[in-house]
């Protein structure tokens, strides 16, 4: 009983991985095996004609068939209406880009007033705008009832995407390891529906680094 509530718990909650560079895709992959690819988006750029492939650290090949992706420039338009009251975000983009991954954010919510839990997990080793994200969630808890939690992972493995004449790869080039941590609360559901575990190792951090007198969370 309890891993059937799980599972429709996990069913729930949509899934939007930002950005299609060799970690987004490569996480993308991971999600798809553990949760439901009805769930489960990408944002990106552009996207690619040739076939995607993907290669994990013992050369075992998949084929990513991503079913349900948006460019980032028609979102406003395209981004559907869900009817899931809980979203998690992977931002997979270069850290100078984390307040337009936001900007994002802010489309997909203001399209989906019904979200109540909002969470969103940076997915790169740079510093973020403690200021800016602050009132970020400031103004998600005041001006729409929602709940907002930040996370951030540090990323140790390394992710290659090399373009090929028939295919595009990605690789994981060093590891599975992963450090993570959070933006004063957590979320109020296990860590289990937001970090895909099959492959990827994940370990929790308390450690904070310093940006002026303030804490940025790692």
């Amino acid at each position: 009983m309890f891993l059937r509530r799980q599972h429709l718990q996990s069913r729930n909650m949509q899934r939007v991985v930002i950005g299609a560079g060799a970690l987004g895709l490569f996480l993308y992959h991971c999600l798809e095996q553990e949760y439901s690819q009805k769930t489960l988006k990408i944002i990106s750029n552009s996207w690619f004609q040739k076939p995607i492939m993907i290669e994990s650290l013992d050369k075992h090949v998949d084929q990513l068939n991503p079913s349900s992706y948006f460019l980032a420039e028609n979102l406003e338009k395209t981004f559907p209406l869900l009817s899931e009251k809980t979203i998690i975000f992977y931002i997979c983009l270069p850290p100078e880009a984390s307040l337009t991954a936001l900007n994002y954010i802010e489309i997909i919510l203001n399209k989906n007033p019904q979200i109540k839990t909002n969470v969103i997990l940076f997915m790169n080793n740079g510093i973020l705008d403690y200021q800016y994200l602050t009132q970020f969630i400031k103004k998600d808890s005041l001006h729409r009832c929602r709940e907002t939690y930040c996370m951030r992972a540090l990323v140790v493995s390394g992710f290659m995407r090399t373009f090929l004449d028939n295919k595009i790869l990605i690789q994981n080039t060093s590891g599975k390891e992963i450090y993570y941590g959070f933006f004063k609360n957590k979320p109020p559901f296990s860590i289990n529906f937001i970090l895909p575990k099959n492959y990827l190792t994940w370990h929790y951090s308390k450690k904070y680094l310093c940006y002026g007198n303030r804490e940025v969370f790692c």
